[in-house]
């Protein structure tokens, strides 16, 4: 989020109000449940993902508080492809594709109270839809009808055009420098999975491939 970062330095060096950075897009828990179906060596399956993070800048005393906040979050759904390299012993070794749509929303608000008074409280809405691609590689292990896997990955999100400015009249992109902003959801990916394998679990939990 690299464009993000940029984007609220740029406003924060052009505001006369002298704000502190709290949060700066700090990494992120993510949620994603799936479906899949195995072969001997393949895995393929669907997903859908949830992802949010944010920024804040903000300035307190006495007098008053003036907060900058940024709160970016996406959704989506997409195709999973997971290939068993090799085993050692019951542990597993895949390596996997993720090629998936994203529906980035973002909201800015910007606040300035003093005292009890509001001075002002403005929000914008933005939006963007991308598409990506996550090679990674799993290990996984399983316990009777149930499957640990870690995985690390690294997610390449296509630049679309950008977030868009959802306006009741008005239209635009967020820019910087005259270039449209994207979410940029890109970076290194740690996931932990547990999954229910429903053929050992009608067969009692039996290891056998």
């Amino acid at each position: 989020m690299e464009e993000l970062k940029y984007f609220n330095s740029g406003i924060n060096k052009s505001s006369s109000i002298e704000s502190r950075l709290i949060d700066d897009y700090p990494p992120y828990i993510y949620f994603q449940p799936y479906v899949s179906l195995n072969w001997e060596r393949m895995e393929v399956g669907i997903c859908y993902s949830f992802h949010s993070t944010g920024s804040r800048y903000s300035l307190q005393d006495y007098s008053g508080e003036y907060l900058f906040d940024t709160r970016i979050s996406s959704e989506g759904p997409a195709i999973l492809f997971n290939f068993r390299v090799f085993q050692l012993s019951s542990f597993r070794f895949l390596v996997y594709n993720e090629i998936g749509l994203q529906k980035t929303k973002m909201v800015l608000d910007e606040s300035l109270y003093l005292g009890s008074d509001e001075v002002f409280d403005e929000s914008y809405k933005f939006t963007s839809t991308d598409f990506y691609w996550e090679p990674g590689v799993k290990v996984g292990y399983p316990v009777a009808s149930l499957l640990f896997e870690v995985n690390v990955g690294y997610v390449l999100q296509s630049d679309g055009d950008g977030l868009e400015f959802q306006g009741a009249r008005n239209k635009g992109f967020l820019q910087v420098a005259g270039e449209n902003v994207h979410a940029g959801w890109n970076g290194l990916r740690l996931g932990l999975t547990i999954a229910i394998n429903l053929t050992r679990m009608k067969n009692g939990g039996s290891t056998d491939e």
